[in-house]
């Protein structure tokens, strides 16, 4: 049987939070709590494990979440699902944050993206806090920042994490390691992870890179950076 989900909800219409603290328990997924807009459910999204937040297309609600979010311990970071009544799955909301339900959908549909939520959460947790193995760590962390595509430069990285050496290792050091093992040149991997890196990290969620990242999960990464700071939940296992 699924585990509990705790999730704190936001939404103007009082009715509508009401009627998910209704319908959700027997989902099994509890609300801890919620209100009409992040900063007032403050309390709940800190006890969260996902945040149930409902935006519209003029919304500047997504950055009051985002700063709601960065006030908290990196790893009481909660995950997030955007859901709205006026525009489509998929589309962006700002923040880094993408609606993954509306309310058209049934309330088994929000169900399954609270879950999945949750469940992208927990093995994110995992990986940073050291239950994974080197391997699995590794892919976790791509995933999560949607580095795992086939462009060359992901595919660099993947070979660069485990060589940064907890970030002890120089650039020039990774990108040659790498080099090597892929039969091209230190110019061709520097290049190509720097493109992947500017292409697909701020298409990651903000509550992922809030995770991985702290406080510093907004601006720019240089290569080195990034593969030094996601090697360092790698290096000892």
């Amino acid at each position: 049987m699924d585990r509990t989900v705790k999730v704190a909800l936001i939404d103007e219409n009082d009715w509508y939070r009401e009627f998910l603290g209704q319908v959700l328990p027997s989902r099994g997924i509890k609300p801890v709590g919620g209100g009409r807009r992040p900063e007032s459910a403050r309390e709940a999204v800190a006890r969260a494990e996902v945040v149930l937040h409902t935006v519209s297309l003029e919304d500047n609600r997504c950055r009051e979440l985002i700063r709601v979010l960065s006030g908290l311990p990196r790893r009481a970071v909660p995950a997030v699902v955007l859901l709205s009544d006026t525009f489509g799955v998929g589309a962006p909301a700002g923040g880094g944050l993408r609606v993954r339900v509306g309310k058209a959908d049934s309330v088994g549909v929000l169900t399954e993206r609270v879950r999945e939520a949750a469940r992208e959460r927990e093995t994110l947790l995992a990986a940073i806090s050291g239950e994974l193995k080197a391997e699995p760590t590794a892919e976790a962390l791509l995933k999560a920042l949607s580095l795992d595509g086939d462009l060359d430069g992901c595919a660099y990285l993947r070979l660069a994490l485990p060589l940064s050496r907890g970030g002890r290792a120089s650039a020039k050091e990774i990108y040659a390691d790498v080099a090597r093992r892929a039969h091209t040149s230190p110019e061709n991997v520097e290049r190509d992870i720097r493109s992947a890196v500017s292409e697909r990290y701020h298409t990651s969620p903000a509550w992922v890179r809030m995770m991985i990242f702290g406080r510093e999960w907004d601006g720019k990464k240089t290569n080195l950076t990034l593969i030094s700071r996601l090697g360092s939940f790698i290096s000892d296992r």
